[in-house]
């Protein structure tokens, strides 16, 4: 969502979107934990918006004033799934096809275990601009 503010009477546009397509999941079955991952920016109309933002400015004309990208951390497998819907995700991908069944189960149980000995580990990627109008 941008946000626009005045400061020393220039107007600086400001917008921080999450990158949902870079989302990581800690895991040693990768194909599985990116079929995870497909299954939740598959319903997103996005998920890659935040990697877009400093072009989006600077096709807009504007002048970035800066321009960072943050990676935060997850380590509750809990909040993974009330945020993320974690586990939901992985069903999808059962469902179309993505995963079996018993791929999905073992990874889940995986996923579980690493809950339990505090190994699991997501990550996401947040991409901040700032920008404002050129000088004329």
């Amino acid at each position: 969502m941008p946000i626009t503010c005045c400061y020393r009477d220039q107007y600086i546009n400001a917008a921080a979107e999450p990158d949902f397509d870079a989302l990581m999941i800690d895991s040693d079955d990768l194909p599985t934990a990116t079929a995870v991952r497909n299954a939740l920016t598959a319903g997103l109309r996005n998920p890659d918006i935040g990697r877009r933002l400093r072009r989006f400015a600077l096709d807009a004309g504007l002048e970035l004033v800066d321009f960072s990208g943050s990676v935060r951390t997850q380590t509750s497998l809990q909040i993974a799934i009330d945020q993320f819907h974690l586990l939901e995700h992985l069903e999808t991908a059962v469902a179309t096809g993505a995963l079996s069944r018993e791929t999905a189960s073992r990874w889940r149980n995986w996923v579980e275990a690493s809950e339990a000995s505090a190994r699991f580990l997501l990550a996401g990627v947040t991409f901040r601009v700032l920008a404002k109008k050129p000088a004329p």
